[in-house]
């Protein structure tokens, strides 16, 4: 066992990075205290605005398929706005994919 998981009974069963963040915790943790840990750390709530930034910085890329670049924008939407409302999500998304489109006349077409 890694040293400062000994005493943490479920610390056994996570890997990688959430293993990782739980290195160092005291043995007398609560398991509220490490579920509000796991959930800042990778919980989308507090990554919303990575995926913000992301889907505004997003672009089409020279081979990427109409139907790819969809996907992503639509991912990219929910991770950002994860219990907003669908008329809200559907005009973010629209208007992502549109400045993802990155081509004047193609935009022109779908809007």
């Amino acid at each position: 066992m890694e040293r400062g998981r000994r005493n943490v009974p479920f610390c056994g069963f996570l890997e990688g990075a959430a293993g990782q963040v739980l290195e160092g915790l005291p043995t007398d943790v609560k398991t509220t205290e490490v579920i509000k840990l796991l959930q800042t750390r990778f919980g989308t709530k507090l990554q919303a605005e990575q995926f913000k930034a992301e889907l505004l910085a997003r672009r089409r890329q020279s081979n990427e398929t109409l139907q790819h670049l969809y996907r992503e924008i639509s991912r990219f939407v929910s991770l950002a706005c994860p219990s907003k409302e669908t008329e809200f999500t559907d005009h973010v998304g629209k208007e992502a994919f549109i400045r993802a489109l990155n081509d004047g006349p193609l935009q022109l077409e779908v809007m």
